[in-house]
């Protein structure tokens, strides 16, 4: 019998790709990234790393070494099924600023873990509002709609 958690890609969740953009496009400048990294942290995890009980689990690890990115994805993808590696097994750029969070949330010290039937569903939900919005566009610039197996 298989007990280990169902996989989450990380990196499919709207949230996270937002998020990653951002990072890409501010690097870690507070200014631009922190609000956005609270609120995905708060949608994904149900809490926020400004709060008090984030905070009292994070400090135990400030004053020993930090793990890398690459050991944190490997620890959150083997104990707790999130994967947060990118397309080529990367890293993500928000590992550093939501892997307490996962993790405070997979031992049950604070907040939940995302859903993974409900991230599917979203993504699903993503992926038809992408499609009607291309179907839209080609409608308004008068091109025919494409028919399934017909070229």
């Amino acid at each position: 019998m298989n007990n280990a958690p169902a996989l989450i890609r990380m990196r499919e969740l709207p949230q996270i790709q937002t998020l990653e953009r951002r990072l890409l496009l501010y690097g870690d400048d507070p200014n631009h990234v922190e609000t956005l990294i609270e609120e995905a942290s708060l949608e994904l995890f149900g809490m926020r790393p400004s709060d008090p009980v984030y905070r009292e689990h994070e400090a135990k690890y400030l004053a020993s070494q930090q793990p890398t990115d690459d050991m944190m994805m490997g620890v959150l993808l083997g104990l707790m099924g999130l994967d947060f590696s990118d397309e080529r097994g990367q890293p993500l750029r928000c590992t550093k600023h939501l892997a307490r969070a996962a993790e405070a949330a997979a031992m049950g010290i604070a907040g939940r873990l995302p859903d993974g039937e409900a991230a599917e569903l979203e993504k699903f939900e993503d992926a038809l509002t992408r499609d009607r919005e291309a179907f839209l566009a080609k409608k308004r610039r008068g091109a025919p709609p494409a028919v399934p197996g017909r070229r």
